[in-house]
């Protein structure tokens, strides 16, 4: 509790309208970290700003998390239910954005989830399929 009095100064810039007005913009990236564990998954979203004078503008852009199935569920479909809810926050930020996004970049400490998605392999149990 006596912790909670420090929080009041605590501030995460967010806004990157000042930070992309500083310079010519040369390039704009959004980063997507995700991971689970028993009692959640969450996906935590940065924008990396590139200018021409070299200067780099990085930003925590969004988070969204998700409470795990009352069901127990195992810790790798936790992590591929973070990589599918990185993939719809980062298809809704695109649609939102006027800032024209050069890519984004998927992070996952998970190798389950990576092989998952890099394997060219059609027959998939029925949850990874979906």
């Amino acid at each position: 509790m006596n912790d909670l009095a420090k929080l009041e100064g605590f501030k995460i810039p967010r806004h990157i309208a000042a930070a992309q007005a500083s310079s010519m913009l040369v390039h704009a990236l959004l980063h997507h970290f995700c991971d689970a564990s028993q009692t959640a998954y969450a996906v935590k979203t940065y924008v990396r700003l590139g200018h021409y004078n070299g200067y780099v503008h990085i930003s925590l852009f969004g988070a969204c998390a998700r409470n795990a199935p009352i069901k127990t569920t195992s810790i790798p479909r936790l992590e591929l239910c973070a990589a599918t809810l990185a993939a719809r926050v980062d298809t809704k930020i695109h649609q939102g954005m006027t800032l024209i996004l050069e890519d984004s970049v998927f992070w996952s400490d998970s190798m389950i989830v990576l092989q998952y998605i890099s394997s060219t392999r059609q027959r998939f149990h029925t949850f990874v399929t979906n």
